[in-house]
C-alpha cells in the first residue's frame, strides 16, 4: 500500500485497491492443472484505468492477442476516464451544457440510470465534485472540506441534472460532472470478456483491478476459483473465504483500504450522495456476483452506501444477483453474510 504524508505526518492517505479480491491460487499452477500436464494455461498482464489487469485463458496460444487487449481498453478509457483531459467524459464535463457520447459512454450512463432508480439513489456516478472535495479525486487534497462547502455542491449533484437526448449527453447545471469511477472497471472487464469470447476463446478470467470476470471452467469441468478478502487495513491480505466462479462475474467495494487520516480522524472513499459525507455505517465490505461485471460493481458501490440491512433486504430483491457481505455486529466483531446462492458457489 503506498501512502503520502506531510512532514509532521499527521495526514495519510492510503491508496489501496478499492476492491478486494485476491487471486492467491491463481499463483499455483497446479490450481488450473487437470492432472495430465497437457493443458495449455495462458497469462497476460498490462496497466490499465489506473491499476493493473490479468487474463488467464485455456487452449491455444493467440497471437497478438495482447496487443488486442489493450486497445479495448484504450479505447474504454479514452471515453470514461475523468484522468485524460480529452476523454470523452471529461468533454461532457468541462462543458457547461454537456456533449456527444459514445457507445461506450452511453452504455455507462444508462446502467447508472438503472442501478441509480433500483437502489433509491444510493448510486450515484454525479458525485464527482464531492470526491474531489473530500480528497479522493485528482487533486488528493488533504484537507476536510466544511459544511457550507459541501451544501455548496450538493444543488449540482443529482442524476435528474443529467439526460440523454439523443447522441448528446446534456445537463441543466454548468457544474455538473460524471464519474463513471463506480462501474468503469467492470465494464472494462466485459470488454475484454466479450472480445475474447470473439476470437472464439471459451475458457478465460478477466480481472482489472479486483473486479472479475470467469467464462467457462479451468479444467475438467471444474469452475475458477476467486477469493474475498477479510476486511482489514494492514499491509497483510487474509482470505475470508473462496468462491467458484463460472460464467458470472464478481464484483467487491470496501473501504478499509481507501481511505484518508486527516489528524486523526478516518475519512472513507464512499460518499453518501444524500448527505454529501463519507458513509459511517457497519458494512465493510459488499461483493456482488452478476452475470456482467458492470452491474456487480456498480450494485457493490450501492451497498456500501446503504449499510448492512438495508443492503440485505435490496439484495433480496434482485434477480441475478447474489451477495457476500462482511459487516460489524453490535459488538463490532465481524460477521459474515451469504445470499442463498452462495451456497452453490462456495469452496
Amino acid at each position: 500500500m503506498n501512502s503520502k504524508s506531510n512532514q509532521k505526518g499527521m495526514h495519510t492517505i492510503a491508496n489501496g485497491a478499492q476492491v478486494m479480491f485476491i487471486f492467491s491460487l491463481w499463483l499455483s499452477m497446479g490450481c488450473f492443472g487437470d492432472g495430465s500436464g497437457n493443458l495449455q494455461l495462458h497469462d497476460l498482464t498490462g496497466a490499465t484505468m489506473g491499476t493493473s489487469y490479468f487474463v488467464r485463458y485455456t487452449g491455444d496460444s493467440v497471437w497478438g492477442l495482447q496487443s488486442s487487449i489493450d486497445s479495448v481498453l484504450l479505447q474504454v478509457n479514452q471515453s470514461l476516464s475523468t484522468y485524460i483531459p480529452d476523454s470523452r467524459i471529461s468533454r461532457v464535463n468541462q462543458s457547461p451544457v454537456g456533449g456527444k457520447v459514445d457507445g461506450h459512454l452511453r452504455v455507462n450512463f444508462l446502467k447508472s440510470v438503472e442501478i441509480n432508480r433500483q437502489s433509491g439513489g444510493a448510486f450515484d456516478p454525479t458525485v464527482g465534485p464531492l470526491t474531489e472535495v473530500w480528497g479522493f479525486g485528482a487533486a488528493k487534497s488533504l484537507k476536510l472540506p466544511d459544511s457550507s462547502t459541501i451544501d455548496s455542491i450538493r444543488p449540482y449533484v443529482g442524476m435528474a441534472i443529467f439526460s440523454l437526448k439523443g447522441d448528446s449527453l446534456l445537463k441543466v447545471h454548468p457544474k455538473a460532472r460524471l464519474d463513471m469511477s463506480a462501474l468503469a472497471k467492470g465494464y472494462g472487464v466485459d470488454q475484454v470478456a466479450e472480445y475474447l469470447l470473439g476470437r472464439g476463446i471459451q475458457n478465460f478470467v478477466v480481472e482489472i483491478g479486483g473486479e472479475v470476470r470467469a467464462q467457462g471452467n479451468k479444467s475438467k469441468g471444474n469452475p475458477w476459483t476467486v477469493g474475498i478478502e477479510k476486511p482489514q487495513s494492514g499491509a497483510g491480505r487474509i482470505v475470508q473465504r473462496t468462491l467458484l466462479l463460472s460464467n458470472r462475474s464478481m464484483a467487491t467495494s470496501g473501504n478499509y483500504r481507501n481511505f484518508k487520516e486527516v489528524w486523526g480522524r478516518k475519512i472513507v472513499h464512499t460518499l453518501n450522495p444524500d448527505t454529501g459525507y463519507p458513509i459511517e455505517n457497519d458494512l465493510l465490505s459488499a461483493s456482488v456476483l452478476a452475470e456482467d461485471c458492470m452491474t456487480a460493481d456498480a450494485w457493490a458501490t450501492a451497498f456500501m452506501v446503504m449499510g448492512f440491512e438495508k443492503a440485505r433486504k435490496k439484495s433480496g430483491e434482485l434477480k441475478g444477483i447474489d451477495v457476500v457481505f462482511l459487516y460489524l455486529d453490535s459488538n463490532h466483531d465481524i460477521q459474515e453474510y451469504s445470499s442463498s446462492g452462495i451456497a452453490d458457489t462456495s469452496r
